[in-house]
């Protein structure tokens, strides 16, 4: 409230109950705290742990018994309904890289049951197969409720694992990964749009490299919507002020700047919020060096809508709040 915050969005597993959102709401707090979609584990089926979690957390919260891609699908839908019924307006998912693989549902189907029955692990191809039709399905979802798709990748997690056992899983020992060579991400918003299924979606990688193949593959998708499809603001190098202004400088000229949802910051405290601020110096400061080289116009009125849009007004259409 100090702070003049007006919307904080959280993590939360398809499995939650949401129960403390519900009571945020019941006590009529005025500061908006508003779900968000984090289906990770139910993607991760190379994980030894996958069959274990669709069973007894995801499967059993929703009310169905797991065994077929179907019923992971009725799974998820049911889950994204209850989500949705407690204001939820958007869903995140990360990789270490986007992949693309299509399958026909017979192959699904012997996927889900011998690794949810603990009868094999997947391959890396089944894995890949796997994820484009989970990611096919949410995707189709998240358009017809109108949610923001955020997908982010060159993420290595807990490479320490030494420093990871001692301290816990997200401690510290994250890193970049190589970069991504796009055709990933480039084939599945192109399924999703041919389907007319291609939700709001905001594409982020941690590594800042992959920014210019991110911006210039949203730009084939785009739709009459300016600014549908985002180039997002990652963390870590890219929160740095060089990170910030090597991300405007790609989205000035691989997209409109003035369709720009502004900054995220992948908050873990308050102590975070202040980000927000340093975005925005850093966004003054780099239209008024495009002013001075006359590559903007000098008009204060002009500039100040920018700002407010970028900063502000952007992110509460894209995200409905």
């Amino acid at each position: 409230e100090q702070g003049n915050v007006e919307a904080v969005f959280t993590a939360d597993h398809p499995e939650d109950n949401l129960k403390w959102h519900r009571q945020i709401r019941e006590q009529g707090f005025p500061v908006k705290v508003l779900p968000v979609f984090h289906p990770d584990a139910a993607l991760d089926i190379a994980n030894p742990e996958w069959g274990n979690y669709m069973l007894y957390d995801l499967g059993q919260t929703a009310g169905v018994e797991i065994s077929t891609m179907t019923e992971v699908r009725e799974a998820l839908a049911k889950r994204i309904a209850y989500f949705d019924s407690m204001g939820c307006r958007t869903a995140d998912h990360a990789f270490p890289r986007i992949v693309y693989r299509e399958a026909e549902e017979y192959e699904l189907d012997d996927i889900v049951g011998r690794v949810i029955n603990s009868k094999g692990a997947p391959t890396q191809e089944e894995v890949e197969k796997y994820q484009t039709a989970v990611l096919r399905f949410l995707g189709k979802k998240y358009a017809e409720r109108g949610w923001v798709m955020q997908l982010h990748y060159g993420i290595l997690r807990d490479t320490n694992s030494k420093m990871a056992a001692g301290l816990g899983s997200g401690a510290g020992f994250d890193c970049i990964s190589a970069s991504s060579d796009g055709e990933g991400l480039a084939a599945l918003l192109d399924l999703l749009s041919r389907e007319e299924a291609l939700p709001k979606t905001v594409v982020s990688s941690m590594n800042p490299s992959d920014q210019v193949v991110i911006g210039s593959i949203l730009g084939a998708f785009q739709t009459e919507d300016a600014g549908h499809l985002q180039l997002g603001p990652s963390w870590w190098i890219n929160q740095t002020p060089l990170g910030i202004r090597t991300q405007l400088g790609y989205m000035a000229s691989l997209g409109i700047i003035g369709t720009a949802i502004g900054f995220s910051t992948d908050a873990r405290s308050a102590l975070f919020w202040p980000r927000h601020e340093y975005y925005r110096r850093i966004l003054c400061d780099a239209l008024a060096s495009l002013v001075e080289e006359g590559l903007y116009p000098s008009d204060k009125d002009a500039l100040g809508r920018l700002l407010r849009d970028v900063c502000y007004e952007n992110t509460k259409k894209y995200f409905g709040i």
